[in-house]
């Protein structure tokens, strides 16, 4: 952080997701980037997100997801290995985490499959599918929202839309020339997220934190 100029905004907390060590109603934003398949209890993740984020706050999830349609034997099979490499996490169905954190509270529940959208993403899963031919994930993100107590929830992200025009026309030049792609990709999950300047942000990973970095370096003040 010292490195990139960042200590006066990001700061690294190392802890367990599933224990917040946060006080209650702090955050504006909340991102879980492919972190919550390693959650051995969602419910309680979950429930720890909606108690950090003040009302109003946004939750910004994108994960790999199962597939919602029945497995074949050779799916399973493929998970199940896929599964094993990966830090022996769990993916799960965008219906469940959706049932989830509904029953954790939040509102206005948004899904997309994100499929083919980010260039780095469409690569890794090009390069899985030559291991695991019939890996059944899919790459998609939820986006919620703790409702305040008036029940108004939803938030203008129309000064986003530079940034996405940005980033598709970063994506137009580089399907070939994969430099850069990773902070192009966090800029359009700053978008996704609704992310605005001075939201004090938590990026629930298991990571270092880049996509708080680059976040930080290109939109947000204080940030953790």
């Amino acid at each position: 952080m010292q490195q990139a100029g960042l200590s006066d905004r990001v700061r690294v907390q190392v802890g367990d997701y599933h224990q917040l060590p946060f006080a209650d109603q702090i955050f504006d934003v909340v991102i879980c980037i492919e972190t919550v398949f390693h959650s051995y209890n969602p419910q309680q993740l979950f429930q720890e997100i909606y108690r950090v984020l003040r009302p109003g706050g946004k939750l910004y999830i994108r994960e790999y997801f199962v597939i919602e349609s029945p497995l074949s034997e050779q799916q399973q099979q493929d998970l199940e290995k896929f599964q094993q490499i990966a830090a022996g996490g769990q993916f799960r169905r965008m219906s469940e985490l959706t049932e989830i954190a509904s029953t954790a509270g939040f509102q206005e529940l948004q899904t997309s499959n994100m499929t083919g959208i980010i260039p780095s993403d469409s690569l890794r899963m090009a390069i899985l599918s030559t291991e695991f031919p019939n890996l059944p994930l899919f790459l998609g993100d939820i986006k919620a929202i703790k409702p305040t107590a008036s029940g108004q929830t939803s938030a203008d992200s129309s000064q986003y839309q530079q940034t996405v025009a940005d980033y598709y026309d970063h994506k137009a030049g580089v399907e070939s020339e994969l430099t850069g792609l990773t902070g192009s990709s966090n800029l359009f999950l700053a978008y996704r997220a609704g992310i605005q300047p001075g939201d004090y942000v938590l990026d629930v990973g298991c990571g270092v934190g880049q996509a708080a970095v680059d976040i930080a370096q290109s939109l947000c003040r204080p940030s953790s």
